[in-house]
């Protein structure tokens, strides 16, 4: 039976990939993994396994180290913008969101991907 993926059911796979087991998936990985698309629909779709990391945002292979190590923080954000840039005001007991200036009681908890360097990579909701 052929299935037939879209672009954004790909992306998304990659994506649950790397929030289950917290790192960018190699292209050899994906060959052997069950439970995702094969490795030759994501070829047949993006051309290369780095060009469907890029379409995730995760263009983390080098030419001689394979992939870095990567790592998922919890961040409280706003439920507006799912921005992190919020701050916690005591005096009235809520949150400001300094991006929206959304103001709310309880933020919501968002996954954030970031490199060895601590640069956040990508919000994973």
């Amino acid at each position: 039976m052929n299935c037939i993926y879209t672009d954004e059911f790909l992306i998304s796979e990659v994506k649950r990939f790397v929030k289950e087991k917290g790192r960018v998936p190699s292209s050899h990985e994906m060959c052997r993994i069950n439970g995702y698309p094969s490795y030759s629909t994501y070829i047949k779709h993006f051309g290369s396994w780095n060009n469907i990391l890029l379409k995730c945002g995760l263009n983390m292979h080098t030419k001689n180290k394979g992939t870095r190590k990567f790592i998922l923080k919890k961040r409280n954000a706003c439920p507006n913008c799912k921005s992190v840039a919020i701050v916690y005001r005591k005096r009235v007991k809520n949150y400001i969101c300094n991006y929206c200036s959304n103001i709310f009681d309880k933020p919501i908890i968002i996954e954030l991907l970031h490199n060895k360097m601590g640069q956040c990579i990508e919000h994973l909701v």
